[in-house]
């Protein structure tokens, strides 16, 4: 249900969200879009995010 959600919006963003869910959101998006990602992060734990973008 997410992806098909986020999936329809001009940009998703995330807060209050544990690095790992940062990172799938990510990853969920560039498996089932075929829209370009990007990632900014402000601390060592937007690590996993910026990598998967």
């Amino acid at each position: 249900f997410f992806i098909r959600v986020a999936s329809q919006a001009p940009a998703v963003a995330c807060c209050r969200c544990s690095p790992t869910q940062k990172a799938e959101v990510v990853r969920l998006v560039k498996k089932f879009t075929n829209r370009r990602t990007c990632a900014i992060g402000d601390g060592g734990n937007d690590v996993s995010m910026i990598q998967a973008a």
